[in-house]
């Protein structure tokens, strides 16, 4: 870790260690201790400040229905061949323009998105341990 790189306090290990422990061990210590619900999305929400990339903090982007039909294809037919063990995706209708809200005109070059649509799967499992392709965008 560099100088000049935030340090990551005390709990970042141990909730590391938390979400590397089985679901089952999970309830059980909650079970045991309610308290520790609160611990644990108090400490999420600073892994998300700290460390966004390995938060899900993968945001929307625009596209057209075209080019999420063909991830979908992509998607299907990976798992069909036994190369994508997990995944996900998400498309919704775009939020209107903050200048449409205000009733502005169309800016020049204005292209209306279809959809939002982020995506994470993995790909590439049946040539060993493969890797993920993101769909979205990674604010840091």
């Amino acid at each position: 870790m560099s100088d000049d790189a935030e340090p990551r306090p005390p709990w970042y290990l141990t909730l590391r260690g938390w979400l590397a422990t089985s679901p089952d061990d999970r309830v059980q210590a909650l079970v045991e201790d309610p308290s520790l619900a609160d611990y644990v999305e108090q400490a999420l929400d600073e892994i998300k400040r700290i460390d966004p990339l390995h938060s899900g903090s993968n945001k929307p982007i625009e596209s057209t229905y075209d080019e999420v039909a063909a991830l979908l294809c992509d998607m299907s037919e990976r798992v069909a061949l036994g190369d994508s063990f997990e995944g996900s995706i998400e498309y919704s209708m775009p939020d209107v323009p903050e200048w449409a809200q205000r009733g502005e005109p169309k800016p020049d070059g204005w292209r209306d998105p279809d959809v939002l649509v982020r995506a994470v799967y993995r790909i590439g499992n049946t040539q060993g341990q493969g890797g993920v392709r993101i769909v979205g965008s990674i604010n840091r």
